[in-house]
C-alpha cells in the first residue's frame, strides 16, 4: 500500500502527471498454514473429487464455497 500512496501523494502535489506503482504480498510457509488452519483456502484435491474444473474452485457468491485458491491475483486501480 505505501507505493500507492506515494504515488498519490506525488500526482497530488503535482510533481507528476502519471505514476505507476505496484507491490506483492510474498507468501511464506507459516501465512499458508495459518490459512489453512482457519479453513480459509479450499482443497484442490476436494474441489477436483466434486467434478470442479479449476475456473470453478473461487465461487465467493455460492453456498457451496470452500474459501478462497491462492495464487497471484494482479490488481489495476485507475483513478
Amino acid at each position: 500500500m505505501q507505493s500507492l500512496e506515494i504515488a498519490c501523494d506525488t500526482i497530488l502535489s503535482n510533481k507528476a502527471k502519471v505514476m505507476i506503482a505496484g507491490g506483492f504480498d510474498d507468501i511464506s510457509e507459516e501465512g499458508s498454514y495459518e490459512f489453512a488452519n482457519m479453513k480459509a483456502t479450499s482443497n484442490a484435491e476436494t474441489e477436483f473429487a466434486m467434478g470442479r474444473e479449476p475456473t470453478e474452485m473461487s465461487r465467493p457468491a455460492t453456498t457451496t464455497r470452500a474459501g478462497v485458491c491462492g495464487g497471484i491475483q494482479p490488481k489495476l486501480y485507475s483513478g
